[in-house]
């Protein structure tokens, strides 16, 4: 009899533990890449006798803690549009999360282990973020905290995730003209109309979808363009551009003019991106996009087919001359105006020459130096006391004035980018030993005192500023 009892009661409390609600927070990716897209995942697993056990008030409504959902991440939606994502209007099991007054909605999901033992349910909520770059505060690591999750008496919180940060290797073959970033995507091209004449415009449009971070793509200029889309056939200008996330497709668009007849298609367009699943660089193409290419319109004939039978009127009728007038002498010029009139144009054109080349010398300088100007600024605040931050300021002035397009380039990358770029090799080198000793500096760990020493920042602002003259004396 008491035997009995006791695995009653064993039984009840086997079955009591398995129907108590639990949490599950898991991310795809443990060791992302920096650019990498990560999805997080909530899953829920809540008892079926305590749904819609605590009446429809939101007092009763099951509660969220989630620590990180406000974090300062790269999220792929803001806390709006996510929150609008979940809010739905059936009865079905409803959170509140983080104290917001508008409750959520999960998502309803089959079993994980596809078994339905008719006692849970499951639910899932997914964020997606973008793996930041790894810096001296987060020292390559992401943790995401626990999630809470409080009803009635009842406390529970899922395990907490950790993910290591990993640098994207640099690509060894030759650069593309169109970098994607971190992700396995596919780009096409979309020419509408495709029928046009020498010198009319249509609507390029290239489409990129695939996995990973589209929303992050930024939009190919025309000088990326021009390996494959060469300036003396086409007029590339960007046109806009569009994120359907519904659809998982980004949208870049261009005003295409046709500069050269005897064209049949639009040259395909290379592109590379860093595919983490096989951590390997990808190399594609865009198909060609037929052309036909039509003579361009004759001009409207502006002579009138008959003359114009008119009455002269007198006041351009010529009259004739008398005899005297046809005997006198003309007035001869004077020498000296002869010869001014003979030398004057071709000075004005020399004059005019010089004045049109010095000022297309000045703007030339002036849009150069531009990217210069503004890394000298920021290295001259007082307030950038980071290695970090003055690697950033010079990785801008990198990109803008010479097209490096990685997030953290090593030292090596650097000096062979600058160097295909017609940068002199002296230059070059001392840009990479610049930015090994930065690099040094960033990732040490020396000691508190170090750390906080102006002299060192100092320095390397003073080597940064040199490093930015240097570059543009020789690439002047």
């Amino acid at each position: 009899m008491l035997l009995a009892i006791a695995l009653g009661l064993l039984g009840s409390s086997c079955c009591t533990a398995n129907e108590q609600p639990h949490l599950a927070l898991s991310a795809s990716s443990l060791q992302p890449y920096v650019g990498q897209e990560v999805v997080v995942t909530l899953e829920i697993a809540w008892p079926k006798a305590r749904v819609g056990s605590g009446g429809q008030g939101q007092e009763n409504m099951p509660q969220l803690v989630i620590p990180w959902l406000e974090a300062d991440l790269d999220w792929a939606e803001d806390l709006k549009t996510w929150t609008a994502r979940y809010v739905r209007k059936e009865d079905t099991l409803g959170f509140l999360v983080n104290g917001l007054s508008t409750p959520i909605h999960p998502d309803r999901i089959a079993p994980p282990d596809g078994t339905e033992d008719g006692r849970l349910q499951y639910y899932r909520l997914t964020w997606r973020l973008v793996a930041p770059p790894v810096d001296d505060v987060n020292e390559g690591r992401l943790r995401l905290a626990p999630v809470k999750l409080s009803w009635n008496n009842l406390r529970h919180a899922s395990a907490s995730v950790e993910m290591r940060l990993r640098a994207v290797p640099p690509d060894l073959t030759v650069s593309a003209g169109v970098q994607l970033g971190v992700g396995d995507f596919t780009m096409w091209a979309v020419v509408k109309p495709a029928r046009i004449s020498l010198g009319e415009s249509t609507r390029l449009t290239l489409r990129v979808s695939g996995r990973g971070p589209l929303w992050k793509i930024r939009q190919p200029s025309p000088r990326e363009l021009a390996a494959a889309v060469p300036p003396r056939d086409f007029a590339v200008e960007p046109d806009g551009e569009e994120w359907l996330p519904d659809q998982r497709e980004r949208r870049f668009h261009y005003r295409l003019t046709l500069r050269s007849s005897g064209l049949a298609e639009l040259p395909r367009i290379p592109y590379a991106c860093f595919d983490p699943d096989s951590e390997v660089w990808r190399h594609r193409s865009t198909a060609p996009v037929p052309l036909v290419v039509q003579s361009p319109k004759p001009a409207p004939d502006s002579m009138p087919s008959k003359p114009i039978a008119a009455p002269v009127p007198p006041r351009l009728r010529f009259d004739l001359l008398e005899d005297s007038d046809l005997t006198a002498p003309a007035a001869a010029w004077p020498t000296w105006l002869f010869w001014v009139a003979w030398f004057l144009p071709p000075v004005a054109w020399l004059l005019l020459w010089l004045r049109v080349r010095n000022h297309a010398q000045r703007l030339e300088i002036q849009a150069r130096s531009a990217a210069a100007r503004r890394a000298l600024a920021l290295l001259r605040n007082e307030t950038e006391q980071a290695p970090s931050q003055v690697a950033q300021v010079m990785l801008e002035y990198l990109r803008l004035r010479f097209g490096l397009n990685v997030s953290e380039p090593s030292a090596e990358e650097i000096q062979r980018h600058l160097l295909r770029t017609g940068v002199p090799a002296e230059a070059a080198e001392a840009a990479g030993r610049w930015w090994q000793s930065t690099t040094m500096a960033r990732f040490m760990q020396p000691s508190q005192a170090q750390r906080d020493s102006l002299v060192r920042v100092a320095l390397l602002r003073k080597q940064a500023s040199q490093l930015i003259g240097l570059l543009e004396k020789d690439c002047s």
